[in-house]
């Protein structure tokens, strides 16, 4: 029998290294027991809703890793493999360390951005082989835990999401791969960039605006009419170009959408499910929020094309991984399609946050792809959860009728702008001509994506932060009450159309009222 040459600490890390190499698992050979310990990310469970940055930095790992020199090593003949794992479970935290203990969490693991897909694969199998050692646990230890559930293998992310017992947990973290390590949680449907574009100010995006064809819609949902005037009240005229959002595609990351409805006029189209429950709109939040986006009747753009991403189930509820994919498949589409240009709207949340899904649409951000999402339903600070608290979104809130912050709307130094989002009218799922009136920063968010959509029709060559800042440049200042505002910025969604003829003209005239309704009919029939 052979000795030890080095004390049991560095014994036992060498052992799991030696371990992890039986199962030919190169990318996780380093000693485990060398590294530190990284906290998980807890964030809270998820409730429904109803700036272009340099790609964020990843979070480093501490400390320095080092190779033991397996030379000066001699094992013992009788040496148990299992036990030295045991031995390590030992150390850790007596609320992590029962190897049988059942995690009924899920999570969400990245690796670091220079991994491949062979380490990615490599480090799962290590995985898999750990959890069916019989030598840990019994089988029905093993069988209480789903184990790897969905891998991300793409350039936007490498990990991965799966039930693990907290032991794998605390010992994932100590991979050199991993960099975050974060629960996965229920999502369900629910600061301003300075200006630095050259090319595109209010006036001149006014200009190009009023230089188009536009057309009035007669007798719109209340929220078509506010954000197309200056004026509080209705006016009862939706102005706006009638090729708006002509050649973008509106990515709506939601339940799916029933993309038959007549609202769309084959405008729309089903993308990809990630949902247990199919691709078809089954809840009805989807196709409300296609409608508000883009619908014939009730859309801001009414030239855009709607791609519908299911990822909430038909009670309205998903997971942040589930989130994660469609992100990831929507950003392989932009990959692909060079032709047409590209917005997402999240009409969703919850009382958490999410680095990984943060991170996600910061790509896609960078890839010039502008998101609207909703602030939130919760009256409290728009900054708590995710993907609101992103920092390169716009973050919507609700307003009402009489231009106050909707009482149900988060707040705060997050929300970007705010939009209509009560009483909206829009599509809805369960027949092709079926309509509902619902409430929301989820209705809010919509309204924002679709004035994307008309200035990215304007602008094809826009960057996310161009249109960001073409969006907050013109928008109503000053609209919202502020004695409900609660440090919210006081911007109201404005869509340009009329800013310079038709309220220019009004106001010129001393028209208020009925009899500038009456002016901008006679101009709709002779200018």
């Amino acid at each position: 029998m052979g000795t030890m040459t080095l004390n049991t600490r560095t014994w036992v890390g060498a052992a799991l290294a030696l371990y992890v190499a039986i199962f030919s698992v190169t990318a996780f050979c380093q000693p485990l027991a060398l590294l530190p310990l990284r906290p998980v990310m807890q964030p809270a469970a998820f409730a429904p809703h109803n700036m272009e940055i340099a790609e964020q930095p990843a979070q480093r790992v501490q400390g320095a890793v080092t190779l033991p020199d397996l030379s000066k090593i001699t094992i013992p003949d009788n040496f148990n493999l299992s036990q030295a794992v045991k031995d390590i479970l030992d150390k850790l935290p007596p609320d992590l360390r029962a190897p049988g203990s059942v995690s009924r969490d899920r999570y969400i693991v990245a690796l670091h951005p220079n991994a491949t897909s062979d380490d990615l694969n490599s480090h799962l199998q290590w995985i898999i082989n750990m959890l069916s050692d019989t030598q840990l646990f019994d089988k029905d230890t093993i069988n209480k835990f789903a184990g790897i559930l969905q891998k991300f293998d793409s350039e936007f992310l490498r990990g991965y999401q799966g039930h693990f017992p907290e032991w794998l947990v605390a010992l994932i973290q100590r991979s050199p791969l991993v960099r975050l390590v974060e629960r996965d949680q229920y999502v369900g449907g629910t600061q301003s960039p300075v200006s630095n574009n050259p090319y595109v100010t209010m006036t001149g995006f006014l200009a190009a605006a009023n230089e188009s064809q536009t057309v009035f819609q007669r007798d719109p949902p209340w929220g078509l009419d506010r954000i197309s005037h200056r004026e509080p009240g209705f006016q009862g005229l939706y102005v706006y170009p009638p090729n708006g959002g002509a050649g973008v595609d509106i990515y709506i990351v939601d339940t799916g959408c029933n993309v038959a409805h007549d609202d769309f006029g084959g405008r729309a189209r089903t993308g990809a499910s990630f949902s247990a429950d199919g691709d078809i709109d089954g809840n009805g939040h989807g196709t409300h929020v296609s409608g508000t986006a883009a619908g014939a009747t009730y859309g801001v753009a009414k030239a855009a094309n709607i791609v519908a991403v299911k990822v909430l189930d038909n009670d309205g509820n998903g997971l942040v991984s589930q989130v994660i994919k469609g992100l990831e498949w929507v950003l392989g589409q932009v990959r692909q399609n060079t032709t047409r240009r590209a917005v997402i709207n999240m009409s969703l949340g919850g009382g958490g946050t999410s680095a990984l899904m943060n991170e996600v649409i910061g790509r896609a951000v960078g890839l010039g792809v502008p998101v609207a999402v909703a602030a939130g339903n919760n009256n409290t600070n728009a900054c708590d959860s995710s993907p609101a608290d992103s920092g390169v979104v716009m973050t919507v809130g609700a307003s009402t009728e009489t231009d106050r912050r909707a009482s149900f709307s988060n707040f705060g130094s997050c929300v970007n702008i705010f939009a209509p989002g009560t009483n909206i009218t829009s599509a809805w799922y369960t027949s092709n001509t079926a309509t509902r009136v619902s409430s929301g920063t989820s209705m809010a968010s919509p309204h924002v994506a679709g004035m994307m959509a008309v200035v990215l029709s304007l602008y094809p060559s826009a960057s996310a932060r161009d249109v960001y800042t073409i969006i907050q440049d013109i928008s109503t200042k000053g609209a919202i009450n502020n004695a409900t505002l609660n440090a919210s910025i006081n911007q109201l969604l404005y869509n340009g159309i009329n800013g310079t003829r038709f309220d220019g003209l009004g106001r010129s005239f001393g028209l208020t009222g009925q009899w500038k309704l009456v002016w901008e009919t006679v101009q709709s029939v002779w200018m």
